[in-house]
């Protein structure tokens, strides 16, 4: 699936762009995403969801999203076993699944 590469940027409402704030390319080449809340006048709402699209979208550049799930798989398992909660062999096989879990996300699988 193809989409606008990044980084992302987030830029605030403001009377040039009205009442929605806009995700965009890092450079303003592309426009992305209008972010709005209902009612007439910007928020911090609007402003906090703005932010966060773009800080998932730049945190994952690179990233095949389709690995996140068995990541945290692999990182519930670690936090079980440093809790003294998960035997060895589990713990084994979670590195198993960690070594292709980076692998699907680095495109490399």
């Amino acid at each position: 699936m193809a989409h606008t590469r990044g980084p992302w940027e987030h830029i605030e409402p403001d009377n040039w762009h009205g009442l929605a704030g806009l995700v965009r390319s890092a450079g303003g080449e592309d426009q992305i995403a209008r972010v709005e809340i209902a009612g007439w006048k910007p928020n911090a709402i609007g402003g906090a969801n703005g932010q966060r699209i773009v800080a998932c979208v730049n945190a994952c550049e690179g990233l095949n999203p389709e690995a996140v799930p068995l990541m945290i798989e692999v990182c519930e398992v670690f936090a079980l076993w440093t809790d003294g909660k998960a035997p060895y062999c589990e713990l084994e096989a979670a590195g198993e699944k960690a070594k292709a879990a980076i692998a699907k996300a680095k495109g490399e699988s």
